[in-house]
């Protein structure tokens, strides 16, 4: 990204994430421990508030009524006052108890302000209240929890459900069994005042909008100063869901909303009575309280993080100034300037690399001086050697054999030479085992690695498939450990040689032919004559008239050997060329009947296809011998019916004399051999008849060229025009 493209914005950039992400993280501890303190506070108040509850409930309430209480059922006057109740229910029972004897209760009532009255219940359904409140007679106390509950256990004092009085007022009943546990004769109640404590839980403070409440063992709300409708409830029934099973909830925060605030609960349980002290807080005062602690925090994180910012900006610029300024000198040696760097004043680490940079400038200006004249040397040597590599007529290349097989330079002469251009040889490294075998190519490494240098001659194979003799000299090129990593030498196109060296080499055989049958001939013939006159002689007498088939037979042989040296001694025959002006085309219309009748005798057929052409310097003799000797073997070629056409015709500077046939074509081997004398595909052949007709050929100036595949062959015999002996 182009943000990141310079060093003192990278700087800034990891600089400022380094910073936000260790402020950020500093901000979430502090945060969380803030919270934390803040919440460990909320918990700390609450438990010092339960515990002041559970100790106002303990000691204060509880203990002191159930010692009142046992009190009172142990003293004889109640167990009088029970007595003289009977069965009946009295409000102060007048004529039967005294001012004395009530004054019993009201003693205790003035001892203790917070309770609320005393009353004595007999098993028998006697009952005295502490008051004079008239009673009906219809109140049974038996039936009253706090009577069941002291009557279940005889001799303890028992706490009941809190109920509710006339006036809102909430009782505390403690009751105690009167007379013998094993059958007690009644009960006594002291009716205890939750006023004073709730009046000292709507005292307790927990923040701006807590407060505190108190359930019973039953889990009925008892004490409720901010909610007094759920008094004698449950928190099931007030919709306080949330607080689960209070039995094991102790010392546990839950959290609530009540009347759609939400609200923090901690929960407080007395181990000996089971009550519950709830003690609640709104949740959004503790966030609030959070968040004032923490807004001081967070303002001193920004600031600090605005300085150390500012300082980083500061930082960035004083070392991106120098950066910057040395690789704007760099940008321009790169592009090949030299600009006149004025050496840093400073220091420091800068100032030592800005005079390290001058030196360095100062240094390759002059090298770079240096190597201009050095390049312009080079690139006129160069420029010298690729117009004598792209203009010689030889092949020059330069080929890869390690790390693999490539073409690295080969001369515009490839492609005249074997049809394929340099581009298509560097293009395809392959493509050279298609002109050149690979074996070649391991060969000269061989020689190379034992000689240092190679020279071989071979068969190129160009594109259109001719095969093409060349001569190459190779040299080596070596790495540091002395192997052979690439080839470098000249292809030299040597078919015209090799053709002359053919030539010559088919001459010289015909000479020695020529010479052997001059000098055999002679010596040969003459012996032949005699015994040809005397078979003749002797076949003819009446004796042996019996044997004429085979003396016949015998003259046949002897004309045909006689016919065979005829033909040795014509491959002499260099010096006897009668050359006259004439016309290939009346040459063949003179003899044409004769190879016509020799056409039909074999089933086969003899067309000519005589066009215009120019007059030529012949020996119509020798011109005879050629066309027969061509003639014959296309007869001799082609198949029963099949047919040699003769054709003539013009060719640039050249007339064509052209045989062509209907045969299977000639054998790769033999058309190598084309022209050597013996070299015959016939069963009766001498193979003499092609090498005369190269010899008279040659002895007219003109070649022979042969192009044979599987439907005939075609001998063309093409003569120079202006030519003369």
């Amino acid at each position: 990204m182009k943000f990141f493209n310079t060093i003192k914005k990278r700087l800034l950039f990891w600089a400022c994430l380094a910073c936000t992400i260790t402020y950020s993280f500093c901000g979430i501890y502090v945060t969380h421990t803030v919270e934390k303190w803040i919440r460990d506070d909320f918990d700390k108040l609450a438990q010092e508030h339960a515990a002041h509850v559970q100790d106002k409930i303990n000691e204060q309430i509880v203990a002191s009524a159930k010692a009142v209480a046992a009190m009172l059922a142990r003293d004889e006057r109640t167990e009088v006052l029970m007595q003289k109740l009977g069965g009946d229910v009295y409000d102060h029972m007048p004529g039967k108890m005294t001012d004395q004897e009530l004054q019993h209760f009201f003693l205790f009532l003035e001892t203790h302000k917070d309770v609320l009255g005393v009353a004595i219940a007999t098993e028998v359904g006697g009952y005295l209240p502490y008051t004079y409140v008239p009673m009906t007679d219809r109140y049974d106390p038996r039936v009253r929890p706090w009577y069941t509950a002291a009557m279940a256990t005889p001799g303890r004092p028992v706490v009941s459900d809190p109920y509710m009085q006339l006036g809102n007022r909430m009782v505390l009943p403690i009751s105690h069994t009167v007379g013998p546990l094993e059958k007690p004769t009644g009960v006594i109640v002291w009716g205890w005042s939750l006023d004073t404590l709730a009046n000292e839980l709507s005292a307790k403070q927990i923040g701006h909008t807590g407060h505190v409440m108190l359930l019973n063992e039953n889990n009925k709300i008892i004490v409720s100063p901010k909610y007094p409708a759920w008094l004698l409830k449950t928190p099931d029934n007030v919709n306080l869901f949330g607080l689960d099973d209070l039995a094991t909830a102790h010392g546990q925060i839950r959290h609530l909303t009540i009347e759609g605030i939400d609200k923090l609960v901690y929960i407080d349980v007395h181990p000996q009575t089971g009550w519950k002290v709830l003690c609640l807080i709104d949740e959004a005062e503790v966030v609030s309280a959070v968040q004032h602690v923490l807004l001081p925090i967070w303002l001193a994180f920004g600031l600090s993080i605005v300085v150390v910012c500012g300082l980083l900006l500061w930082l960035a610029n004083d070392i991106s100034r120098p950066l910057t300024r040395l690789a704007t000198y760099a940008q321009t040696v790169a592009g090949g300037g030299f600009p006149d760097v004025a050496p840093s004043n400073r220091t420091d680490e800068f100032g030592i690399l800005s005079r390290s940079f001058t030196h360095m400038v100062n240094e390759l200006a002059a090298a770079a001086q240096e190597q201009q004249q050095s390049r312009k040397a080079l690139e006129e040597k160069e420029l010298q050697f690729r117009l004598l590599a792209e203009n010689a007529a030889d092949v020059i290349f330069l080929y890869r054999i390690k790390p693999e097989y490539r073409m690295e330079y080969i001369s515009p002469a490839i492609l005249p030479l074997a049809g394929y251009s340099p581009n298509e040889l560097y293009k395809e490294p392959a493509l050279f085992f298609a002109i050149v075998n690979q074996t070649t190519i391991e060969s000269q490494v061989t020689d190379l690695s034992r000689w240092g240098i190679a020279s071989s001659e071979y068969r190129l194979v160009s594109r259109d498939g001719n095969k093409i003799w060349v001569e190459q000299k190779c040299v080596a090129v070596v790495d540091n450990s002395g192997a052979i990593v690439a080839i470098e030498g000249i292809i030299r196109d040597v078919s015209e040689r090799k053709k002359m060296e053919d030539e010559f080499s088919r001459f010289d055989r015909l000479n020695v032919v020529g010479q052997m049958a001059a000098n055999i001939a002679h010596e040969v013939r003459n012996p032949l004559t005699v015994i040809r006159g005397y078979l003749q002689h002797i076949g003819g007498k009446a004796d042996f008239t019996k044997y004429r088939e085979q003396f016949l037979m015998m003259v046949s042989e002897l004309d045909r050997a006689n016919q065979i040296i005829t033909e040795y001694l014509s491959l002499s025959k260099h010096g006897f060329v009668d050359f006259k002006t004439g016309n290939l085309n009346q040459i063949i219309e003179a003899i044409s009947p004769l190879l016509q009748v020799e056409a039909t005798s074999n089933e086969k057929y003899l067309r000519l296809e005589l066009r215009t052409i120019a007059d030529l310097c012949l020996d119509e003799k020798q011109i005879r011998q050629l066309l027969l000797n061509l003639v014959r073997n296309g007869l001799e070629a082609s198949p029963r019916g099949g047919t040699v056409t003769i054709q003539t015709y013009m060719n640039d500077d050249h007339v064509v004399l052209a045989v062509q046939d209907q045969g299977p074509g000639i054998p790769v081997d033999i058309l190598e051999k084309l022209g050597t004398p013996f070299v015959t595909t016939k069963e009766y052949g001498t193979g003499i008849g092609l090498p005369v007709c190269y010899r008279i050929a040659d002895s007219h100036h003109g070649t022979i060229h042969v192009r044979t595949s599987s439907e005939g062959s075609k001998f063309s015999v093409h003569f120079r025009l202006h030519e003369k002996e």
